[in-house]
């Protein structure tokens, strides 16, 4: 397993805000993960000023993305877990 200052990284915790910048973010992380069968948490944040409903169809939007996008590209999906949460920057 690939190594970190000596200790094998056993959870890898990835944000994206679903650009084609963070897309490389957790490309990187999905790489590392399964090179060190760490397990991979993929999280987004939706802005919690939004009223419930749209902040429900953002969160089966990103669940969608996530899932289409990143789990596709690796055999060991069941090692992902993406977390959608309500908040502000």
């Amino acid at each position: 397993p690939m190594l970190l200052q000596g200790r094998s990284m056993k959870q890898i915790i990835a944000a994206t805000d679903l650009s084609a910048r963070s897309d490389r973010a957790i490309q990187r992380a999905l790489l590392i993960g399964h090179e060190s069968a760490a397990a991979l948490e993929i999280l987004h944040v939706i802005d919690d000023t939004l009223d419930d409903r749209q902040i429900e169809r953002q969160g089966e939007h990103a669940r969608a993305l996530i899932a289409g996008a990143f789990r596709t590209q690796v055999s060991d999906a069941g090692n992902i877990k993406t977390t959608i949460l309500k908040g502000q920057e």
